[in-house]
């Protein structure tokens, strides 16, 4: 009997053993299987409302973006500059001695002989300027300036007083106050009708335009002197610059002589001192038949 029992609790031990588990923990395993397992599922309804708001303001500001595009398109051209200059004349004292046709070509050539001219940025005035001056040495002035908001740069010129005109054995030269040459009289034919005083070189000193002649000492002698025989009614015919040092010789119409000045006394004495002289002999009609020398201040010789 005893054994009989023993084996009753043994069977009913093995039945509770293989009893199967709660059904709450086979629903847990069933909930996670079916949400990582369905990749393709589609997503919840709350999502579709961002989704579609996030295109919404894409496009909400493309407006803006093609405003922000169009404003630096329009800075960067003001940026730049076109293939011509503007050349300024209005209110000059002295006009340009050559057609204002020729500036312009040379500047517009100058301007556009450089790649770093085409913008505000990286254009090279000075350059610009200096190699005009090369061009062109009559030119006492040329000041290139960039405009803001145009694109066309503004170039002023401004010649140099021309003074006097020299001849030698390289033709004929325009001398401005200071004794350079600054331009060949066939380069600026306006000049001949300024009616400026001629020197006839006799030293054969070669003469380059944009080098100096005379010193400005010179100029201002012949000038002045120029001016004070015509202040009283006399008329110079020639003036001839020696080989000797400092001289100065000068023909006046109706004589046969030519006077003898020393270039470093000072003009208005010299010539203050030859009237006085030319009215004396005038008026006691003494003849002079080769020169009157008023070198010496205060002091005349003649033969």
């Amino acid at each position: 009997m005893l054994g009989r029992r023993k084996k009753t609790v043994e069977g009913n031990r093995s039945r509770r053993t293989t009893a199967a588990p709660p059904t709450s923990n086979a629903n847990f395993f069933s909930y996670h299987a079916s949400r990582a397992g369905d990749a393709n599922a589609p997503r919840s309804r709350e999502e579709a409302p961002v989704r579609r708001g996030s295109y919404a303001f894409q496009w909400k500001h493309i407006p803006t973006i093609l405003a922000g595009i169009a404003i630096l398109v329009s800075i960067l051209y003001t940026m730049t500059l076109g293939n011509r200059v503007t050349i300024k004349t209005l209110g000059q004292k002295t006009p340009l001695l050559r057609d204002q046709k020729v500036y312009q070509e040379e500047a517009d050539r100058i301007f556009n002989n450089s790649i770093l001219s085409k913008t505000k940025l990286t254009i090279n005035t000075q350059k610009f300027e200096e190699e005009m001056k090369q061009q062109f040495p009559e030119l006492g002035v040329v000041s290139m300036t960039v405009p803001i908001m145009g694109r066309s740069p503004l170039v002023e010129l401004i010649s140099e007083k021309p003074a006097l005109l020299i001849t030698s054995q390289d033709g004929i030269f325009v001398l401005n106050q200071n004794g350079k040459a600054i331009a060949r009289l066939k380069d600026v034919p306006g000049v001949a009708s300024l009616n400026l005083a001629t020197v006839n070189d006799e030293t054969n000193i070669p003469i380059k335009v944009g080098k100096g002649v005379l010193s400005s000492q010179d100029v201002t002698f012949i000038t002045s002197l120029v001016y004070q025989f015509s202040a009283k009614g006399i008329t110079v015919s020639n003036i001839k610059l020696p080989p000797e040092a400092a001289e100065l010789r000068v023909e006046i119409v109706g004589q046969k002589y030519f006077i003898k000045f020393n270039l470093l006394n000072d003009p208005r004495i010299s010539a203050g001192q030859f009237i006085a002289a030319y009215n004396k002999i005038r008026a006691e009609k003494g003849t002079v038949n080769e020169y009157i020398d008023a070198r010496v201040e205060e002091k005349i010789f003649y033969k």
